[in-house]
């Protein structure tokens, strides 16, 4: 005998709900959510496994609302050297944003969740890993920049359509790019594209909406000096 099971599903939107009706009118609405797993290890720990993709149809009155109430939300997930480190960090601004802000249960928790993924931090050893990234994540890596130290997985450099701002920065400071050439992950600097050759069009991005893209930042003057112009700008 069919019954009527609720299942409950929380996780996020990949791509706004499309919405469609068939030959006799019948409203159908498409979305698709990733959902972050949580299993126990042998130990009986709880930990972060990687992401569930689930593709979701509905009809009629349902597909309609679901079209009109669902969308790809902006919000910032913050992960610290320790969870107390990132919730006071969102105390501090959260009242400042423009959008939802909150601590991540770990680092691991919020790379797997994110669309675009940031590391800011000095640390020598990577802070993310490359299994911990999902189809289309791009990531910007803009700390650490020092020759022996590695911010995120080399492994990453091997998978990613990546850009730098300036090769002869790429070479003499990202340590985890070098260590990526040394264990053979990619042939070297003619493999990552300029910021600059992505601008004028001398370089492709991701040409598939599942490839994860890299940026990885070293700094330039021309840059601050850019960021100053716009934010002045828009001071008015």
């Amino acid at each position: 005998m069919a019954s009527d099971n609720q299942v409950i599903l929380v996780g996020n939107l990949t791509d706004d709900p499309e919405l469609r009706y068939t030959p006799n009118g019948a409203a159908v609405c498409k979305f698709r959510i990733a959902v972050n797993r949580r299993i126990q290890d042998a130990s009986g720990q709880w930990k972060d496994g990687e992401a569930s993709y689930f593709s979701i149809n509905c009809w009629r009155g349902l597909a309609e609302n679901a079209a009109e109430t669902l969308t790809r939300g902006t919000r910032v997930l913050v992960a610290g050297r320790t969870r107390d480190h990132a919730e006071r960090f969102v105390d501090s601004v959260a009242a400042q944003t423009p959008c939802p802000v909150a601590a991540a249960e770990s680092v691991e928790h919020a790379s797997r969740a994110a669309d675009v993924l940031v590391t800011v931090t000095d640390s020598p050893t990577p802070v993310i890993s490359r299994e911990w990234l999902r189809p289309g994540t791009h990531v910007n890596a803009v700390g650490a920049s020092r020759p022996w130290a590695w911010e995120i997985d080399p492994k990453i450099y091997a998978d990613a359509v990546a850009f730098c701002d300036r090769r002869e920065s790429l070479c003499a400071e990202a340590g985890e790019y070098l260590r990526a050439v040394a264990d053979g992950l990619i042939a070297g600097p003619e493999q990552i594209g300029e910021l600059g050759e992505l601008i004028v069009g001398k370089r492709k991005g991701r040409t598939s909406a599942d490839q994860i893209t890299l940026f990885r930042s070293l700094g330039l003057a021309i840059e601050d000096l850019a960021a100053a112009e716009f934010i002045v700008e828009r001071s008015g």
